[in-house]
């Protein structure tokens, strides 16, 4: 790692970037974190995605960004704003003030033709026709210490309650990644410095049905559970959330552990 390294980091409040903006300041990394609130800590810069002056400002003196920032739900036009229009503010103020790399967290949604996978692909192509060097990591469904979302707020429920209602048949599948494996990857590509402008889907390192990950969460959490199915209504539920870590594993050292592993750190 270089000593005078300075890392700005957008979305540094949201599930995924508390707990890496906690790892790299344990790490000795300087950090600059994006916050449209109040500027409430040294590390912090107020700035919002759909400000460029604001971005302007906060990427001065910036060598890396890793880019967190976006919504995962709203109308089509805030989507567009946040997701789309807002990285581009990004791209423009990072270009203007020089900054050379960007690592930007997109999603394995972009596989689907929904108002939020269209928007982080086009967000992507943003990154992609810009002058930055860059990598683009597409991540399956993440959880971790801290969430309030995705296997969390199963768990949550499975505490909660011995009746569990599951989408349809529950037979899609998913490919859980705990975030500290992410952020190692992230850690690895600024430290090994390798922006090498290509982009990876990474997923945790099983594929897990909806109705077994539940049957998981019951034994870990020595609880009975009784599944029952229901209609579907989101057709996020249509999909199978998984990928292949081929190319993750031929350009990075990326060991992911398993769901089990994962689930225990945080029940």
């Amino acid at each position: 790692m270089e000593d005078k390294l300075k890392i700005l980091i957008t979305g540094s409040t949201g599930n995924v970037g508390k707990v890496l903006r906690a790892c790299l300041t344990k790490e000795g990394y300087s950090l600059s974190c994006l916050t449209n609130g109040n500027k409430k800590f040294n590390d912090e810069v107020v700035g919002d995605l759909k400000d460029y002056d604001s971005l302007v400002n906060a990427t001065k003196k910036i060598d890396v960004v890793i880019h967190l920032a976006g919504l995962l739900k709203g109308n089509k036009k805030l989507l567009n704003q946040v997701n789309i229009q807002g990285t581009k503010n990004l791209i423009q103020a990072c270009e203007k003030n020089n900054v050379k790399k960007i690592i930007f967290i997109s999603s394995l949604d972009i596989k689907f033709k929904t108002d939020y996978g269209i928007s982080k692909l086009k967000a992507e192509e943003v990154i992609k026709n810009s002058k930055l060097n860059y990598v683009i990591l597409r991540p399956s469904a993440l959880y971790g210490q801290g969430f309030k979302t995705g296997i969390n707020s199963l768990i949550k429920l499975v505490k909660k309650s011995p009746i569990f209602p599951i989408p349809g048949s529950g037979k899609n599948l998913y490919q859980p990644l705990y975030v500290k494996d992410l952020i190692l990857l992230i850690k690895q590509i600024i430290d090994k410095n390798k922006f090498n402008n290509k982009s990876y889907f990474i997923g945790g390192k099983e594929i897990i049905s909806f109705n077994v990950l539940i049957i998981l969460i019951s034994k870990l959490l020595n609880k009975r559970t009784i599944k029952i199915h229901l209609p579907i209504k989101s057709k996020n539920f249509y999909f199978d959330k998984i990928c292949d870590n081929k190319e993750i594993k031929k350009d990075f050292e990326f060991n992911p552990i398993s769901i089990k592993e994962g689930i225990e750190k945080i029940v």
